[in-house]
């Protein structure tokens, strides 16, 4: 029976090598997907403060930034999972006219904030630790970014799958010819996408919490792709 060799999953003929590759090959793509329960949760938090006085604008960031690291350690989040950035200082100026008529900038307060990530992997604590937070000062929430902890075993099996759609692909080539496939002359991993869940807020949803409101925020399923040819 005539042999094909195939690109991705290859049956070696009688014919030489070189003849295998220039006229008797398939070339196949295979490709997977696993949809996996995220475990981890990277709060993605901001405290912005204001005063005319530079000192009392920082020490008063300080003072929520601290208080917000308390919250989190309350619950469990270990320092080692809690990042601060340094700090974001912006002064502010008003235009004032004068009596001659001309106008001038004016310096009238200082803006300071500072952001705060914490990763979070006891997931069910998630509403009330994010309450907490926003009652100990944070003022913005810039969003909230779903992980797994095991992504390379998820990719690990998503390549396996792959490679495994690539075979029964050219198997279903050749077979429609009449023909088989062998050892292959090469294989190509075309790489992976991860598509992690990201829930973004609005400033709406922290004057609400802090009302004595609620926020949930459902963590669905993250994709993993991968493909191979």
């Amino acid at each position: 029976m005539l042999r094909l060799s195939v690109v991705a999953l290859v049956l070696l003929t009688a014919l030489p090598v070189s003849a295998q590759q220039s006229s008797r090959t398939i070339s196949v793509s295979g490709s997977a997907e696993i949809l996996v329960i995220p475990d981890e949760a990277i709060l993605q938090l901001e405290v912005e403060t204001r005063d005319a006085a530079l000192e009392t604008a920082t020490e008063s960031n300080q003072a929520t930034i601290d208080a917000v690291v308390a919250v989190a350690m309350r619950y469990g989040v270990p320092a080692a999972r809690i990042q601060t950035e340094r700090i974001d200082l912006q002064p502010e100026y008003t235009s004032r006219r004068r009596e001659d008529g001309t106008t001038v900038q004016v310096l009238y307060e200082y803006r300071v904030r500072r952001a705060i990530n914490v990763t979070l992997r006891e997931l069910e604590v998630f509403d009330d630790l994010l309450r907490d937070a926003v009652a100990a000062g944070v003022n913005r929430i810039n969003g909230v970014e779903y992980r797994t902890t095991d992504l390379r075993t998820h990719r690990d099996a998503t390549r396996l799958q792959a490679i495994t759609a690539a075979r029964e692909k050219a198997e279903a080539l050749a077979g429609a010819l009449g023909q088989s496939i062998g050892r292959p002359l090469s294989i190509n991993e075309n790489g992976f996408t991860s598509t992690f869940g990201r829930v973004a807020y609005s400033q709406n949803v922290v004057s609400e919490v802090a009302a004595g409101g609620s926020v949930s925020s459902s963590p669905g399923q993250l994709s993993i792709r991968g493909s191979v040819s």
